[in-house]
């Protein structure tokens, strides 16, 4: 628990003027923890919500089954949505086409399931390893003009990192119920 309690330490020092190494050894320290993926994938979302601000949220949206709804199986900061389907911007369509997607103004999209709750942009990023898709990795921002190319590029390289950190016998479902049982647990 020592290394849990010095990560979170280290993880409230990160704000937006923090340099990318510093960010990249916060993450570094996360994966190595020995603990559960569930909770080292928490708190590389937590890391990454720190980092971006205040004006955003970050999710995880696991695949359960080949084009079935992408569930979500972790978040940090503002909300977004529970579920997405394949094809359904942002997440869904990252998903679909295995590509990172990003959306200067997400209200084009007629439906996107986000406008209601405020969001304007999003870049969505496929956790794909050895041609198997993960899940997503979302980060929404709820004012215009919020993100730019370097939290498109950090984004991109968080989901690069989380691929290539995945355990092979780590199926995402296991992932949506250990993040039911946490939320359970935790107040």
């Amino acid at each position: 628990m020592e290394d849990w309690d010095r990560l979170w330490k280290d993880t409230a020092r990160l704000s937006q003027a923090t340099a990318r190494s510093q960010v990249d050894d916060t993450i570094d320290q996360c994966l190595d923890l020995k603990l559960p993926w569930a909770t080292r994938l928490a708190g590389i979302l937590a890391i990454l919500h720190q980092v971006l601000g205040d004006d955003t949220g970050v999710s995880f949206y696991g695949v359960t089954r080949p084009w079935q709804p992408l569930v979500l199986v972790g978040a940090a900061g503002r909300p977004g949505a529970l579920a997405t389907g394949w094809g359904v911007p942002v997440a869904g369509i990252a998903a679909q086409e295995q590509a990172a997607q990003f959306a200067g103004e997400v209200r084009t999209f007629a439906d996107y399931l986000g406008g209601w709750i405020g969001v304007h942009q999003c870049v969505a990023v496929p956790v794909l390893h050895n041609q198997h898709l993960y899940g997503v990795l979302e980060v929404r921002a709820y004012s215009p003009d919020y993100l730019n190319l370097a939290h498109a590029e950090l984004v991109l390289a968080v989901g690069a990192r989380i691929a290539a950190a995945w355990p092979t016998n780590q199926k995402t479902g296991g992932l949506e119920h250990a993040n039911r049982s946490t939320h359970e647990r935790c107040p």
